[in-house]
Parts: structure tokens; sequence; C-alpha cells
């Protein structure tokens, strides 16, 4: 009645749910809504917690657009504005890496989720910003970006 195959399969491409036919649409309209309220759930608890200077900060990581080293300091560059931090870049790396965080330079961290484009030895950001690609770190950081484009958005 039932093929085996097609369970492994759904697993395989890590689906959420599995609806056996005949099926009635309210029934999508559910497994869907589930969905979408799983994916929201995550990525709200998607943050960071640094201590800079015995204060505690939290950043949402979807919200932060890039990092960027300037005079001393990290500028974080989110949706909601500017913050400053006195803390190494290289220490904000090590805990976003695993969060679509890619290192094009070494002033800079930018998420992989507001990357509009690379052209030549630049990032083209979706606010507009460009952001330049050393020429030491162009072939790490552009199979980086490419792997996450297969993991996010299934490119072929």
């Amino acid at each position: 009645m039932y093929n085996a195959s097609y369970y492994s399969d759904a697993f395989s491409v890590h689906a959420y749910q599995y609806i056996l036919k005949p099926f009635e649409e309210y029934e999508i309209k559910k497994v869907l809504d589930e969905a979408i309220g799983q994916v929201t759930k995550m990525q709200s608890q998607n943050t960071i917690c640094l201590d800079v200077n015995n204060e505690i900060v939290v950043l949402v990581l979807r919200d932060i657009i890039y990092f960027e080293f300037v005079e001393r300091k990290v500028k974080v560059v989110t949706k909601n504005g500017d913050k400053y931090l006195r803390i190494s870049l290289k220490t904000i790396y090590e805990r976003v890496k695993e969060y679509n965080f890619g290192m094009p330079h070494k002033a800079f961290l930018v998420n992989f989720y507001y990357v509009k484009g690379i052209k030549n030895n630049e990032i083209v950001l979706e606010n507009q910003k460009n952001i330049p690609i050393a020429q030491k770190r162009a072939a790490k950081f552009r199979k980086e970006f490419f792997d996450f484009l297969h993991k996010v958005y299934y490119v072929l």
C-alpha cells in the first residue's frame, strides 16, 4: 500500500511533515502554518551574547548586516541601526562563522543573507554598501558564499 522508500526520500531532503493521499486542503494549510511558525521561532532564537567590558550585549544574528573594524572598535551594522563594541573582530568571527557569516577582508564580517551579489572584488549588500574582498581571501569567501547559497536556496 505505502512505498517505504518515499519515507526515506522525504527524510533525506529534511522534510518537515509527510501528508498521505488523499488529503484535504486544510491539512496542507495546517502543516504550512506549523512549518512557518517553526522557522520564525528558530530565526528569533538565533542570537549571540557577547561580554564586552563586563556588559552583556545580545544581538539577533539575522538582523546583523555586517561587522566592520573601525578605529579600534567593531561597528555592528544592523537593520535597526549601528552599535559600537570594544571587542576584536576575530573573537566575533569565531562565534558567528557557523551562522552564515563570512570574512571577506580582515576588517569586515558579512552576513550572507544580505549579500545581493559579488562584482569583481567587492560584495554588494542589500543596503547598497560595497565591501571589499581581499585578494588572499577571495577564493575562500566565494566558496563559503556558494556553499551558503546551496544550503539555503538549493542552487543548482
